[in-house]
């Protein structure tokens, strides 16, 4: 029985975790092998996009040699909102999946374009992985806090209201996204601290929040190291956490640990909401899983959370 736990686990990894490394993988492990030698799996190794259509492409962060980009998609207007047009808007921030080891923004693109279409500033970040530039879950969680601090400090040049800064991920980049909100520290020490890395909401899809169990351990276990409950977002829950959606599957390893931080949460005075699809897999939050079967209904889940905290205008 657990040999055949194992088994699935790896499997959904390989297929459903946003994969993307390359021939020239920086770092080698057994999973980076797996995905390289997969042609379902291997195109997740690739260099990150220099630009993606539709989108303005800035670099947020240079560190180790490395240029990280945010790929912006402006919020499209309709006509009845022109009156609109000096107003601040909200935005969101999409981090990829990928057990911190491998991922790509291209995962994203539909989403981030769904919500601009709304009327809200959607933004793919790239972050470091661990097949691609050997970084760790610290570096990744210090990357998605830069990324924050960037757009809060740039909120001028892109008619965003810093006070409504979104994130958003799935899997591991849903661990980013909560860690931004929960995990003290980690910070990159050149940057201006009296800009708050902090977001002021969350919408989430089956994110890692407990990164000390074993089955964490077997798919991101390169970049977790010897890191555990300091950068699990299930030990750091208290007051005044930003309004949070998760969305969660049924047969999913992190299903437990998900309904436990929603809950906790909560006890503490937060509004956390957890939405649950029953036989739902980790991974559905893609147009290809099931021939999309709960990421659209997602999707709508996720409209509805922010037309009801005011990001988005009701339809």
């Amino acid at each position: 029985m657990k040999n055949k736990r194992q088994f699935y686990l790896r499997f959904i990894l390989a297929v459903f975790l946003g994969l993307t490394l390359n021939l020239s993988a920086f770092a080698s492990s057994a999973i980076c092998t797996q995905v390289e030698n997969d042609p379902a799996s291997k195109h997740q190794l690739n260099p990150p996009p220099s630009h993606i259509d539709g989108s303005e492409a800035l670099i947020y962060k240079s560190i180790d040699g490395v240029d990280l980009r945010l790929h912006v998609f402006e919020a499209i207007q309709k006509q009845s909102q022109r009156h609109l047009k000096n107003s601040k808007k909200p935005v969101i921030l999409f981090f990829f999946g990928g057990a911190w080891e491998y991922g790509s923004v291209n995962e994203l693109i539909e989403p981030a374009k769904y919500f601009s279409e709304r009327g809200v500033v959607s933004v793919l970040v790239d972050y470091r992985v661990f097949c691609r530039n050997g970084s760790s879950i610290a570096d990744e969680i210090s990357d998605a806090k830069s990324a924050v601090r960037y757009i809060r400090s740039h909120a001028s040049k892109f008619g965003i209201d810093p006070n409504r800064i979104a994130v958003a991920g799935a899997s591991a980049g849903g661990h980013l996204a909560l860690s931004t909100a929960t995990i003290e520290g980690f910070e990159t020490s050149n940057e201006d601290k009296s800009i708050s890395s902090k977001p002021n909401l969350l919408a989430l899809f089956y994110p890692c929040s407990d990164v000390t169990t074993d089955e964490e351990k077997m798919y991101g276990g390169d970049a977790i190291g010897t890191y555990g409950k300091e950068v699990s977002p299930l030990y750091h829950v208290r007051q005044k956490l930003p309004p949070t959606l998760i969305i969660q599957g049924t047969d999913d390893i992190v299903y437990e640990e998900n309904k436990k931080f929603c809950s906790e949460s909560n006890t503490f005075g937060n509004t956390c909401e957890f939405i649950v699809y029953k036989g739902a897999q980790h991974g559905f939050f893609s147009a290809d899983f099931n021939n999309g079967k709960w990421y659209r209904q997602a999707l709508k889940k996720m409209a509805g959370f922010l037309t009801n905290v005011g990001y988005l205008k009701y339809k």
